[in-house]
């Protein structure tokens, strides 16, 4: 039996990918997943810059909007409207007012000599918005690396940029075939969203703003996600979501904010992904912890499995099996050995006192997977983590920012006796602009363990922790609950695409 599920857990590496277009209603064009930029260290002269294509443009899906002469969606002598959007959050950088509670000001690093965004790019780099060079605010910038005419939100107050705010924008183009193009930003803010997540359409916005950009040539054939600097501390590092094209007024934005539902039986519950911040910092004594709660059960996804007396799933005399999948990357912390390449050797951080994972939580925390406190590679932990067994999958696997890790568990409940978790880690290295794995990449490593306890649960976190003065944030996706051994990590290596859109999570 083991074999038999293992085999088909393992067959989800080849997964061919489901098309990322999408054409309901009024949805032209979606991305490719989103992803996290982070440019390399400064020496001299210019701005360094990251930068990478996260959509490049479908003519079929824009209609009316192609010009074929030209090669771009609004070349020529287009006219008409056109509306994207897209959600941006700093994670290093912090401007000077207006920052959300439990953010310093210029903490971590003044971002005057930064820049960020998404941009259109035709015969050259156009508009971008996100940040502007030189600026300490959200905003926008037409040109290259930042340059060019811009200028930041400011009607009624600024909106800094800061780790504990992600801005979601949606803009609309105005293609003029005689006349420059125009273009107007709206800006939701949402400030403190728990686990640093993706904002959902039951989220209200802490601000909103609207802001006329300078006309110009916004034609394009390809969309970037950019980030860059021109000071000696390189921690510029962007995380984005998926950019969507639409034909109308929120309708790009209302795909970013909906929900993903399920769109197989098989798939019982899933949640939202999250970005643990690092925990407050250490002072003596135990190891720091910051745990979010990323799913609570609801007792009638799961049918028999849940054992009402109880309150868990597995509880009592629960027996049957259960699946679950998510993904997790370190954005710090890196290992010794068999690290992607690029990387080096305990850089940027020794990982041996810090731990993070996705844990499952019953009558205390069962299962965790990550990386167990002292660990210096992936592993695997039980209880809290410093206190309760660990060990890492063998032979090792380090962690680091350049590796992204899918689990996929199996739980077989028994009635009478311990519980039973056979888990499968595939380990990606060095993926483009470090985005969620699919069903077409090919796994760098392959490990599979076998643990036994009690795993019953009513929810699933992700934590992470340190007893050290060094950060340690992890980035992790939706956690997915399903009955058959392919749903799960399918559902994370080949997002549905269902009528009105999906949920974009932060990675």
């Amino acid at each position: 039996m083991t074999s038999t599920i293992l085999g088909r857990i393992l067959s989800l590496a080849t997964l061919a990918a489901l098309p990322v277009g999408l054409c309901l209603g009024g949805v032209l064009q979606v991305g490719t997943g989103g992803g996290t930029t982070a440019p390399g260290p400064w020496t001299s002269g210019d701005a360094v810059s990251a930068a990478f294509t996260a959509l490049t443009v479908d003519p079929a899906k824009f209609g009316d909007l192609y010009d074929s002469a030209s090669g771009k969606v609004g070349g020529g002598m287009v006219s008409g409207d056109l509306y994207y959007a897209f959600t941006a959050r700093s994670l290093d950088r912090a401007g000077d007012s207006n920052l959300p509670m439990g953010s310093n000001a210029l903490n971590p690093y003044s971002p005057g000599t930064s820049f960020a965004g998404g941009q259109l790019v035709g015969d050259s780099p156009s508009l971008s918005v996100s940040q502007a060079y030189g600026n300490w605010a959200m905003g926008y910038n037409i040109g290259a690396n930042g340059s060019g005419p811009n200028t930041y939100f400011g009607n009624p107050i600024r909106l800094d940029m800061a780790p504990a705010r992600v801005a979601l924008f949606e803009v609309h183009v105005h293609y003029n075939a005689s006349a420059a193009d125009t273009a107007t930003i709206t800006l939701r803010t949402y400030d403190n969203l728990l686990g640093q997540r993706q904002p959902t359409s039951s989220d209200v916005a802490t601000y909103t703003q609207v802001l006329n950009t300078a006309s110009s040539d916004f034609s394009f054939s390809s969309f970037q996600f950019i980030s860059g600097h021109a000071d000696t501390v390189p921690s510029t590092r962007w995380i984005f979501s998926n950019v969507v094209f639409a034909q109308n007024a929120n309708e790009a934005s209302d795909y970013l904010l909906a929900l993903r539902n399920p769109t197989t039986a098989s798939v019982l519950q899933a949640s939202t992904g999250v970005c643990t911040n690092s925990p407050c910092d250490w002072t003596s004594g135990d190891a720091v912890f910051n745990a979010i709660t990323a799913l609570t059960v609801i007792p009638e996804k799961f049918g028999s499995l849940y054992d009402s007396a109880s309150g868990l799933v597995g509880g009592g005399t629960v027996a049957g099996d259960v699946y679950y999948a998510f993904t997790a990357r370190p954005l710090d912390r890196a290992g010794d050995t068999l690290l992607p390449a690029g990387s080096s050797a305990n850089s940027p951080y020794s990982p041996s006192t810090s731990l993070a994972g996705g844990q499952l939580v019953g009558a205390t925390p069962s299962l965790g997977l990550g990386q167990g406190y002292t660990s210096y590679g992936l592993s695997y932990f039980l209880g809290l983590g410093i206190e309760g067994p660990r060990g890492d999958f063998s032979p090792r696997i380090d962690l680091a920012p350049a590796r992204v890790c899918l689990y996929d568990v199996w739980l077989h409940f028994n009635a009478s006796g311990n519980d039973t978790a056979t888990i499968a880690l595939y380990a990606y290295d060095n993926l483009p602009n470090q985005r969620q794995p699919v069903g077409s990449d090919t796994p760098t490593y392959t490990r599979y363990m076998t643990l036994t306890g009690d795993f019953s649960f009513n929810a699933f976190r992700y934590i992470v922790g340190h007893a050290d003065t060094m950060p340690t944030r992890w980035v992790f996706s939706n956690v997915v609950f399903a009955r058959d051994a392919a749903s799960a990590a399918d559902y994370i290596l080949n997002p549905p695409l269902p009528p009105g859109g999906t949920v974009i999570a932060i990675y």
